[in-house]
């Protein structure tokens, strides 16, 4: 590959991009680098392909582009890639990757545009369950996000069923908020401490009880809604939820401090006829 990088190298100095075989011989210098695991270097020839009328090495370099940037969590440049695979793939092995690496790329960025290719990736063949968990953890937020809660139920009912990863574990929070909403606090109860016992993500484990401190305020449970958020302050890690667990709290001593002032009346004192204040 070294003697093959050098003669390859020499050829484009000296021909340059009119070359009869520039498109080659940039693809076979990206190739090598490749293999030398120079990937930067590879990188530089494999975009030049793209800019040549050839599409002889085209799929296999978009290939190669795309999967480089997806496992550096570069999603913005892995998207360009794999959109162009999609138009393009030849075989169903390559549409099946770039459709499921583009609802995964867009899920953070762009929900509209993850359901779209969630919705394709469940019409795929021999999804396995994570895959298909995902796709419909996806929708089912998108859902929850725009208010239609039926249908996001009906997808995280088929989501716990087969999971209790962080998609299953995101999927029992909605459904305990579902619950919440319905006003059946008992139950909303029970969902959360079954998820803390059988389910895996912390961040949703911890959202559910800052939604099950809601509850114990629906139920005028002041001193266990403050212990409830206090355990998830002490002991979770995430900062984001920490802060909304501080905030509700500070929120409950508020009320308490307002409904304690509202229920103190002015002691009076009678003085033959009449009525002093003190």
């Amino acid at each position: 590959y070294s003697k093959s990088i050098k003669n390859l190298e020499k050829y484009i100095d000296n021909f340059g991009d009119k070359a009869i075989f520039i498109d080659e011989a940039n693809f076979y210098l990206a190739e090598s680098y490749w293999n030398i695991n120079d990937t930067a270097n590879a990188i530089i020839s494999y975009k030049k392909v793209l800019g040549y009328s050839s599409i002889d090495h085209l799929e296999i370099s978009l290939l190669k582009l795309a999967r480089v940037y997806y496992e550096d969590q570069d999603f913005v440049s892995s998207n360009i890639y794999y959109q162009r695979i999609d138009t393009m793939a030849s075989g169903n092995d390559l549409k099946r990757e770039s459709i499921i690496r583009l609802m995964l790329g867009y899920e953070t960025r762009d929900i509209s545009l993850a359901v779209n290719y969630a919705d394709r990736v469940l019409l795929l063949q021999k999804n396995d369950n994570r895959i298909i968990a995902r796709a419909k953890i996806i929708i089912a937020r998108s859902d929850f996000d725009q208010g239609n809660y039926g249908r996001a139920a009906k997808l995280c009912d088929d989501i716990v069923k087969i999971t209790m990863n962080k998609d299953g574990t995101e999927a029992m929070y909605m459904k305990a908020y579902f619950m919440y909403l319905e006003e059946r606090y008992q139950e909303t109860e029970d969902l959360i401490f079954l998820m803390a016992d059988q389910y895996s993500s912390n961040h949703w484990i911890a959202k559910s009880f800052i939604l099950l401190a809601d509850v114990y305020m629906k139920l005028d449970n002041y001193y266990q809604a403050k212990a409830t958020l206090e355990s998830v302050i002490e002991n979770h890690d995430g900062e984001d939820v920490i802060s909304q667990a501080r905030l509700k709290w500070q929120e409950i001593v508020d009320q308490e401090s307002e409904k304690f002032d509202n229920n103190q009346s002015d002691p009076i004192i009678e003085i033959n006829d009449f009525e002093y204040k003190i």
